[in-house]
């Protein structure tokens, strides 16, 4: 979730930028999100970290940009929408 919602780096080389593209969004995450659900994290374990980078001083950095803060929005809507 937090490689997802940080985003590309202006640091990233081409190769890593790819990389990031094919395994960092929405459609991955999801999934990630469900195989953890399937072994033994729950629901409210998930909303609760995602509650914390909302909060915490260490993730100032994801707080302060909008783009961060409309995807942890995506993954939360994706989480309360489901079974």
């Amino acid at each position: 979730i937090v490689k997802y919602v940080t985003g590309l780096s202006h640091t990233m080389s081409a190769w890593q930028a790819r990389q990031y593209m094919m395994n960092y969004n929405i459609a991955n995450v999801q999934k990630n999100i469900d195989y953890d659900t399937k072994h033994g994290v729950t629901k409210d374990e998930i909303l609760l970290f995602i509650e914390t980078m909302r909060n915490h001083p260490s993730y100032a950095n994801l707080q302060r940009n909008k783009i961060s803060v409309e995807k942890l929005n995506e993954i939360e809507k994706y989480l309360c929408c489901q079974k």
